[in-house]
């Protein structure tokens, strides 16, 4: 975490204005998606966005027409199957959408061949005593949360 936090200081040094100031809102909005979970997959992908709320209104107007406009009757989007032609005329309009929210997106791949980001060799002991509040969590989604907690 030291050398992200690291490469977007020189990046923000290099580039002043590169990021945008979250400080000066008074409601930070955090959302994250997390893929990589099926079988077959050669990364876990977490992602995560962190925008100012109060300055999310031009998103807002694009998102709710975006909605009217093209996923109509409460449609969804996903990533999967690309390749379907509706899905290919509705994702360019919709990355320029999410274009206008000022904030910043972070992803994070993991090799799923690594067992735990957290241990240098193994996966997380969920039976030792400080982890018994969460012994009925599934590995994955602990791995996850602490994840989520050193960003």
């Amino acid at each position: 975490m030291f050398t992200l936090s690291e490469i977007i200081r020189l990046a923000e040094r290099d580039h002043p204005g590169l990021l945008p100031n979250l400080r000066r809102g008074s409601t930070v909005f955090v959302g994250s998606d997390y893929g990589g979970q099926h079988e077959g997959a050669d990364f876990q992908v977490l992602s995560f966005l962190f925008a100012d709320l109060e300055t999310c209104g031009e998103w807002e107007s694009i998102r709710q027409g975006f909605r009217a406009s093209i996923l109509r009757n409460s449609r969804r989007i996903s990533y999967k199957k690309l390749s379907a032609a509706h899905k290919q005329r509705t994702i360019l309009p919709l990355l320029m959408a999410a274009n206008t929210i000022p904030g910043i997106i972070i992803s994070i791949l993991i090799d799923r061949r690594i067992d735990s980001l957290f241990m240098d060799s193994g996966k997380l002991p969920k039976n030792h005593p400080d982890f018994a509040p969460y012994a009925h969590w599934k590995r994955g989604a602990l791995e996850n949360c602490f994840a989520l907690s050193i960003l």
